[in-house]
């Protein structure tokens, strides 16, 4: 298979070079070719003028392939970027066994990662179940209620999103509205109740 730099230079002249072959009454042929510098990264120019990239990889189990995406939909940039990422995440035959445990915690990180609900979600779903089975407040609603009212901002950010600088800014602008010390306690008392309940229940690692 040959071996070429992949940019859009490249797709531009197999292109060119397909166009030439049609005007000659020929057929063109299927092209791989794959990448110079980064190894298993490739692309598959198809006879009707269809560009796809690949990532190509000897797994433990055997040789694979997997699809990244088709030009121009994806960009050679994005196609190579996502190449890399895919082998950060993929066993090779070739891994050392330090290597291949890294690569799986990356892979626990990311499905992690994807679970994760937004604050808003976790709102009305596990935390609502939580809250109103075990307050002993007259108006539970309200509670829930207030997150949503003085925290809309966060509601579609995801739990792990949230962060110290976050609050503290949220903080500093109650204060310049005028806001007492006493709302903005009871305020905050109110959402760090959802982000104690998801560190107790491993949802998140720490508070926000």
């Amino acid at each position: 298979m040959a071996k070429q730099r992949i940019n859009r230079e490249l797709i531009r002249g197999l292109e060119g070079e397909r166009l030439a072959t049609l005007a000659q009454g020929d057929v063109p042929k299927l092209r791989d070719i794959y990448d110079d510098t980064l190894t298993g990264f490739g692309l598959r120019m198809r006879p009707n003028g269809s560009v796809s990239f690949v990532y190509r990889w000897s797994a433990p189990e055997g040789q694979q392939k997997k699809a990244l995406g088709r030009w121009p939909a994806i960009t050679v940039e994005e196609a190579r970027a996502a190449a890399k990422s895919f082998i950060g995440r993929t066993d090779h035959k070739s891994d050392a066994m330090s290597t291949r445990v890294a690569k799986h915690e990356r892979r626990v990180a990311d499905a992690r990662h994807c679970a994760m609900p937004t604050v808003g979600s976790y709102l009305d779903g596990d935390y609502r179940t939580y809250w109103l089975g075990t307050t002993r407040s007259e108006t539970p609603e309200q509670n829930l209620k207030n997150i949503r009212r003085d925290f809309v901002d966060l509601l579609l950010k995801r739990l792990d999103e949230v962060t110290r600088p976050m609050m503290k800014k949220w903080i500093e602008a109650r204060i310049a509205a005028g806001h007492k010390p006493t709302g903005i306690n009871r305020t905050l008392g109110a959402i760090g109740g959802l982000f104690t309940h998801a560190v107790e229940h491993e949802i998140i690692t720490s508070n926000p």
